[in-house]
């Protein structure tokens, strides 16, 4: 009806109902003496009838609630056994639960690792015997599609109608997890050539990869490596290539942005061609940096506007790298990480 109602609950050790009948009578009287109102409702009640923090507050709004929903009495005190056998089953509860998520989570990494086990011998069979060029990159897009699909990852594009159609690009892309490579490739057309790890291309499997698919390695490890990186992507982008890198290097369990490299965007520079930025969601939680084992999710690859660079001396390139980096924290929702 839009009205208050002034209720008091009070909590006392008498047992006696004519106690407890003069006790409501003297709070009543020192309510009225003192404010000049008259409660609506006095409830002289068990000891622990009002409810309180851990650290003893007195929780108002939680003893408003019990009285309303209770016909107007406050609800009965817990004994501590009860209490503590409630606090006891709710942690077991979250044991529970949380052990059925690490069975399950493992149960379907046995299920991933044993789909690459089947997958990577002939995938790594026809790297070597098809020839370089279109048909190792629709390969390589296909069991990366075909993988996600399996494995119970939805993937998710935006934005590829941004991509040019022809000449030289940039692809800038977040790193979040070892499987954005994946991600991108089922995501983006055939044909994109990768910025890579130089390191990688000793590993199986990905090494055949990254020699057939003609990537281009890189040095990451200190600034000269990471020029001469700059130098490869260059040249990549003179022969009308178009190069993805993670300009981050590398990725970590946290989230948020990395600092973002200078060397693509030089490179970008050199060349005069524009940067489109990526924004990956979902690979963090489905695979984190530093665990093993996989959950099934949802991957948003978000694909942005090209953006020209204007200018070729470092101030310009400077602009442009944190232009993209801004886009980029605005398509994932991660900004700067914390030190």
């Amino acid at each position: 009806t839009g009205t208050e109602r002034l209720v008091i609950v009070a909590e006392t050790r008498e047992v006696a109902a004519s106690r407890r009948e003069q006790l409501r009578a003297a709070v009543l009287d020192h309510v009225v003496t003192t404010l000049g109102i008259v409660p609506d409702d006095i409830r002289i009640s068990d000891p622990g009838t009002v409810p309180k923090t851990s650290s003893g507050k007195i929780r108002r709004g939680a003893a408003r609630e019990a009285y309303l929903h209770r016909g107007g009495e406050p609800g009965p005190r817990r004994s501590v056994a009860a209490q503590w056998i409630r606090l006891l089953a709710r942690d077991l509860g979250a044991r529970l639960r949380r052990l059925a998520g690490t069975v399950g989570r493992i149960a379907f990494t046995g299920y991933v690792v044993g789909l690459l086990a089947l997958t990577l011998p002939p995938l790594w069979a026809l790297l070597v015997l098809l020839p370089r060029g279109r048909p190792i990159h629709r390969l390589i897009k296909w069991w990366s599609h075909s993988m996600l699909r399996l494995s119970g990852c939805r993937l998710r594009v935006t934005g590829l109608e941004h991509l040019p159609h022809a000449g030289p690009v940039v692809l800038a892309a977040n790193h979040a997890s070892y499987l954005d490579a994946v991600a991108l490739l089922a995501a983006l057309p055939a044909g994109v050539r990768f910025a890579a790890k130089r390191a990688l291309a000793s590993y199986p499997v990905i090494g055949t990869v990254i020699r057939t698919a003609e990537y281009v390695p890189i040095e990451r490890a200190d600034l000269q490596g990471q020029l001469a990186g700059a130098e490869g992507i260059t040249a990549a982008l003179r022969t009308g290539n178009t190069i993805l890198v993670f300009p981050e290097g590398t990725f970590v369990r946290e989230s948020g942005l990395r600092p973002f490299r200078l060397g693509a965007f030089k490179a970008a520079a050199e060349v005069g061609c524009a940067i489109v930025p990526i924004g990956i969601r979902g690979t963090r939680r489905i695979l984190p940096s530093g665990a093993w084992l996989v959950r099934p999710g949802l991957v948003d690859v978000i694909i942005g506007a090209p953006v020209v660079q204007e200018g070729t001396d470092w101030r310009a390139m400077v602009r442009l790298r944190d232009l993209v980096r801004t886009e980029i924290a605005t398509m994932t929702g991660e900004h700067a990480a914390v030190p």
